[in-house]
């Protein structure tokens, strides 16, 4: 029997109430004591703390009944606690009733069990705690701010720029970002600050103890600072920023959900600010994002139901002729009447909105202008998300296909923006589309980088002159020249010229005589609705301006 003992793998003692009677030899190697020294020592000895009565006097209960598991620290000679779990059950035993207490070594278990409770509780790629870790300590910071009667202060800190990394390096370079990152983010904590990572490329902040509010807005400059430095992902160099929300409780917020949502929505007026920068909560932004919110329900309800409208405002030639017309979406609101595309527009590139609505867009005024005089086209905005989400030439090519419209009609007016997010593919997309018939004209031209590479290597048909420079060219000198020199340098490269924003004689007379191929105003004529474009575009007459 001993030799049975012996052989298993856990740690077995004989004891009768708190006295050792007996033990095999892996409690002695678990203990590091030798027979005799156990059998000295008392139960209650063994442990950090003693286990139960229960099993202490378990010699009393009815045989073979086994006593509910127990988990303690044993302690080795040297002083090493063990983390074990404990049974004990009445046995005969010599001389009357004993307890056999079998004492299993749960290391590796309780180990494994901590990891788990890690995982569940921290991020697997930084190792910073998650949104439930986050809860918890959030909800303890607010309740010891309260008793102590100060204030405590949460950043909420989204990245700006990660997703192009992550789209031109890949995901590996993007995890490999994130670490860095969180590093650098740590290394401006005090000790008692804490942060976490909520996902993606999402961190939050909490400060225990702050004694002016200016302190917590400090701390949100020097992340913004830190962040300046590239970082470098295998061999190439990345640059991201950051924009920051923050909020103080318990102004901003005595509970954990009340203060995020406070630092999140400062954070999102940072980034509505022009990124890159901290913006502190203030009551009312949590109303303008709620309007926010209803606008955004609102044109999702309107783009499925097409209660959006176009209007067309006409282009003219130098003659007085018109050549075209430029579709311009318009959203008349049942309640809050007519919204302003530079409302909505924005909104709907941020949601991703944009991509349904320019199909819907395209799709209108290709099946409006096809039924129109042969001689007059239709220009159509195209939007920087468009191009990063769908394939524009199919999407081109088959709503042409679907209205009969000529390809040659249609002109497609893209941005600098769309052509600095990434150069090979939009000159690629450039000459696509004129592949297949269409005209491909640069908008806003003078209003961005301009770079004059751009109407050199891309095979544009027009340039749109911006009407920033357009209003003010009558008055001011410079704007004067520099509108002169976009026309004949377009000239000299064989590319059209239009002038957009005409609102004055003056400025009509100026452009005219300098030879500008197209006007287009208020002063020549005004969006209007289809109805109206349609009856002037199947009209034979010549539309002369105003």
């Amino acid at each position: 029997m001993r030799h049975l003992a012996d052989g298993t793998f856990e740690g077995i003692l004989i004891h009768r109430g708190s006295n050792i009677i007996d033990a095999n030899e892996r409690i002695l190697e678990m203990t590091g004591l030798d027979i005799e020294t156990a059998k000295k020592r008392t139960i209650e000895e063994l442990f950090v703390e003693p286990p139960s009565v229960e099993i202490l006097n378990n010699e009393k209960a009815e045989t073979g009944i086994v006593s509910a598991p127990q988990q303690l620290e044993l302690v080795s000679a040297t002083g090493r606690c063990i983390a074990v779990e404990i049974l004990s059950r009445s046995v005969p035993y010599v001389d009357g009733q004993a307890s056999v207490l079998a004492v299993r070594d749960i290391t590796e278990r309780k180990a494994a069990e901590e990891h788990i409770r890690f995982l569940a509780l921290h991020d697997s790629l930084t190792s910073l705690p998650n949104r439930r870790g986050l809860e918890l300590v959030l909800t303890q910071v607010l309740n010891q701010t309260r008793l102590a009667g100060g204030q405590s202060a949460v950043l909420c800190l989204d990245l700006d720029g990660f997703k192009a990394v992550n789209d031109t390096l890949g995901h590996h370079a993007g995890d490999m970002l994130l670490k860095q990152v969180a590093h650098r983010f740590q290394a401006e904590l005090r000790d008692g600050d804490y942060i976490a990572r909520l996902g993606g490329d999402e961190f939050v902040i909490v400060l225990r103890a702050v004694d002016e509010i200016s302190d917590a807005v400090a701390l949100a400059r020097r992340i913004i600072a830190c962040l300046w430095r590239p970082f470098e992902l295998s061999g190439h160099d990345a640059y991201v920023g950051v924009s920051i929300g923050v909020a103080v409780s318990p102004r901003d917020g005595d509970n954990a959900v009340s203060i995020l949502k406070s630092a999140d929505i400062a954070m999102y007026q940072a980034k509505q600010g022009g990124k890159g920068q901290a913006c502190e909560f203030a009551s009312g932004m949590d109303a303008a994002l709620r309007e926010r919110h209803d606008i955004e329900l609102d044109l999702r309800a309107a783009l499925s139901r097409e209660e959006l409208a176009i209007h067309y405002q006409p282009l003219f030639d130098i003659a007085g002729s018109i050549t075209g017309f430029e579709a311009l979406a318009r959203w008349p609101h049942p309640t809050r009447g007519m919204i302003p595309p530079d409302r909505f527009i924005p909104l709907a590139e941020e949601t991703g909105l944009i991509v349904p609505l320019g199909e819907w867009v395209l799709r209108t005024a290709c099946s409006t202008a096809a039924k129109w005089r042969s001689d007059i086209s239709i220009a159509v905005n195209l939007s920087p998300i468009q191009f990063q989400r769908v394939d524009l030439v199919e999407m081109v090519t088959r709503i042409l296909s679907e209205t009969g419209l000529d390809p040659v009609r249609l002109e497609l007016e893209i941005t600098e923006s769309l052509l600095m997010e990434d150069t090979a593919k939009a000159l690629e997309l450039v000459r696509d589309l004129r592949n297949h018939g269409v005209r491909v004209a640069l908008d806003d031209f003078g209003t961005g980088y301009s770079s004059l590479a751009y109407l050199h290597n891309f095979p544009f048909d027009k340039v749109k002159v911006d009407r920033s420079f357009i209003g003010k060219i009558s008055n001011d000198p410079n704007a004067w020249t520099i509108v002169e020199a976009i026309i004949l340098m377009s000239h000299k490269l064989n590319l059209r010229v239009t002038a957009e924003g005409i609102e004055t004689g003056a400025q009509l007379s100026l452009l005219t005589e300098r030879g500008c191929d197209e006007m287009q105003g208020f002063l020549l004529g005004r969006p209007m609705p289809e109805e109206e474009a349609s009856a002037i575009a199947r009209d034979h007459r010549i539309v002369a301006p105003a």
